[in-house]
């Protein structure tokens, strides 16, 4: 079924189940149920644009390329290595540029925030934000790690402290969503 809808898909990639079983009834006089489209259109989605594990692959990567074309960027990776393997704990990132230009153009006000992802890897996203003359929200840091604690929390804040090295730290306001942490 992936290679009769593999044309249909590049056309438009974001195209909806419903829509493709329609495409298979028109064109290849084929019935398929929902759950069987959902998973065909999962493969094309894969083929195309690649896997979760093999994003995770490449995350070393990611984090070599942002030292080479941002190299006064924040960033820091850690693992956790039992048994001699490595297993993805978290990761976070504050471009150089953005810390600059939240200086530069934006309140001294900081947001931080934290969501869950849905799907088949769990984790959180931690996120500093800041807010621009327009009342828009300016991205200052993220990280991604797995749990929502303590001790992730002080880890962006950390890395919000090493950005910010050379500021008066008493002059920024921080808010949060007042969410608990463990």
């Amino acid at each position: 079924m992936a290679q009769q809808l593999l044309s249909d898909y590049k056309a438009d990639p974001n195209i909806k189940p419903l829509r493709m079983k329609q495409i298979l009834m028109e064109k290849y006089g084929l019935q398929a149920n929902t759950h069987t489209v959902r998973k065909t259109l999962n493969l094309l989605k894969i083929r195309f644009e690649g896997s979760h594990e093999e994003s995770y692959d490449m995350l070393l990567d990611y984090i070599e390329e942002i030292k080479l074309r941002n190299p006064r960027s924040i960033h820091s990776y850690i693992t956790q290595c039992p048994n001699g393997e490595v297993l993805f704990k978290r990761i976070s990132i504050s471009f150089k540029t953005t810390v600059d230009g939240f200086l530069k153009g934006c309140r001294p006000l900081i947001g931080v925030y934290g969501c869950f992802f849905k799907g088949l890897y769990k984790g959180v996203l931690l996120v500093a934000l800041g807010l621009d003359g327009n009342n828009g929200y300016f991205s200052i840091s993220y990280a991604v790690v797995q749990q929502e604690n303590k001790s992730n929390w002080l880890y962006i804040f950390k890395g919000l402290k090493k950005c910010f090295e050379n500021e008066d730290m008493s002059k920024f306001t921080f808010i949060t969503d007042r969410h608990k942490i463990s």
